[in-house]
């Protein structure tokens, strides 16, 4: 799962990747088809506070690539 901004994510076209930046996460996390997921992000902090979020609705995260 891409946590980037659309501007970013859009141009590495990753296969089987859903793109849901942080701040749209609230509103759209349900799209979310796994329970279990891997988290793209463009610094720490982006992952970090993704990451929290979707623990408290019940996903795993599984891991993490900065890109």
């Amino acid at each position: 799962m891409d946590v980037r901004d659309y501007h970013l994510a859009y141009k590495d076209d990753l296969v089987n990747t859903i793109n849901i930046p942080l701040p749209y996460l609230k509103r759209y996390y349900k799209e979310i088809n796994r329970k279990t997921v891997h988290l793209i992000g463009r610094d720490e902090q982006e992952i970090s506070r993704s990451a929290h979020f979707l623990k408290r609705k019940g996903y795993r995260i599984s891991g993490s690539t900065i890109q």
